[in-house]
């Protein structure tokens, strides 16, 4: 089926805002009622193949969408919750969809939540979020305490040290995309024993991981925007959010525990809680039938009502113009050659030889230490306060992967040319 404003078809898609290219990827009955999803991170629009059955079998058209500089999608210099949420009814317009639904799941709830917050609740008629990254709910990292220590230290740097956090995100992008399986071994690792039931599915655990890696098609940049925001104070009000928002959550979930996610039910008038006695964050499969049905449920109802006719919503709020410092560049030259193509937009990113990406990798990340060690000695309040913060098995930790990263990427070219 071809998209008034794209080319959208089962399968991989496209979908044109302004002059940007939205990605999208559709599975599922084409012509059932819509369900639009929010990835999580790293993750990108190829997680649909994980809700592929459940789709089916309920008869939903799920499209999945590359947030801009993810996957497919191009990148969005001034994106905001609101603009993003106005990016999700521009899909379901090209796609003709009269009322659709919402979800999200980890760092993809908040966007649908932003969906709930700007857009009108005649056409979008149900919204889930599922073990939703909060972070920003109630302010910028409000939940640290309730996080895991890197995933706390990761909105330190979010709001405090910008290039450390792109760091972070940089060996992120090494990890998913250079070395596939040992981000398969960390998944299962970090999970609690309800995530590696599920993850013990090859299909799921090598869907997750193709996804991740998908994710990073133009580097880390897009992913680090979409974090930070997160991390930030959000620009809407969750305890203002009045119509009907269900609220996934596992019990036993590690990678974001119940914690940052139960005062969103506590306090958000709108709120259908849903908890998971036992659950880690991958209910979002276990339980996909039972999330699902329900949105087919409110799908079917607003399908009974009269809808006055296809409207955008205005990009609500203010942008978001603070552009991330970019100190590993010698990653982002090596990596990538951004130069023009017929079949996509100018400056598409194509890959560079690996050799060259390591020998960037390598510059950029002993750039930024020697900047992280600088403004340490030169008594940086910033840096001195995030050292306190880094105990030193963290550190360590740190290090050490980076280190292996490192030694691992530079010495297979040796071992090739040998």
């Amino acid at each position: 089926m071809a998209a008034k404003d794209g080319v959208q078809t089962q399968g991989e898609g496209s979908v044109k805002v302004g002059d940007r290219s939205l990605a999208t990827l559709e599975v599922g009955d084409p012509s059932g009622p819509l369900v639009l999803h929010n990835h999580g991170g790293p993750s990108s629009r190829l997680e649909a193949k994980v809700f592929e059955p459940q789709a089916r079998a309920l008869g939903l058209r799920f499209i999945c969408v590359d947030r801009p500089g993810q996957g497919k999608s191009d990148p969005h210099t001034d994106r905001t919750f609101a603009s993003w949420a106005a990016d999700l009814e521009a899909v379901a317009n090209a796609v003709g969809a009269e009322t659709y639904a919402v979800t999200g799941w980890s760092e993809g709830g908040p966007w649908a939540l932003a969906a709930a917050a700007y857009l009108d609740p005649a056409r979008l008629v149900h919204v889930t979020s599922i073990a939703g990254g909060s972070y920003g709910a109630f302010g910028g990292n409000w939940a640290a305490q309730d996080l895991s220590k890197v995933d706390a230290i990761g909105g330190f740097l979010a709001l405090h040290f910008r290039p450390g956090f792109q760091l972070m995100y940089d060996l992120v992008d090494v990890a998913t995309t250079r070395f596939p399986d040992k981000y398969k071994q960390g998944l299962l690792k970090a999970g609690c024993l309800a995530d590696r039931e599920v993850l013990a599915d090859a299909r799921v655990l090598n869907l997750m991981a193709e996804s991740g890696g998908e994710c990073f098609r133009h580097g880390a940049d897009g992913l680090v925007r979409d974090a930070q925001m997160l991390y930030q104070a959000w620009p809407f009000d969750i305890t203002e959010i009045r119509r009907p928002v269900h609220l996934w959550q596992g019990s036993a979930d590690t990678f974001v525990p119940e914690a940052v996610n139960r005062p969103l039910g506590d306090r958000m008038p709108g709120a259908v809680w849903h908890e998971v006695p036992d659950g880690g964050h991958f209910i979002a499969v276990s339980h996909a039938a039972d999330i699902l049905s329900i949105a087919a449920q409110d799908l079917a109802k607003g399908r009974e009502r009269p809808i006055a006719g296809l409207t955008t919503s205005p990009h609500f709020g203010h942008s978001w113009n603070d552009r991330p410092l970019h100190l590993l560049k010698g990653v982002r030259r090596a990596s990538h050659s951004c130069a023009p193509s017929g079949r996509s937009s100018p400056g598409r990113c194509q890959p560079m030889p690996k050799n060259a990406i390591w020998r960037g990798f390598r510059r950029g990340l002993g750039s930024s230490l020697r900047l992280f060690r600088a403004r340490r000695k030169q008594g940086d309040p910033e840096i001195q306060r995030l050292c306190e913060e880094w105990d030193k098995e963290l550190w360590d930790e740190l290090h050490d992967d980076s280190e292996e990263f490192i030694r691992k990427g530079l010495d297979e070219p040796e071992r090739r040319r040998a």
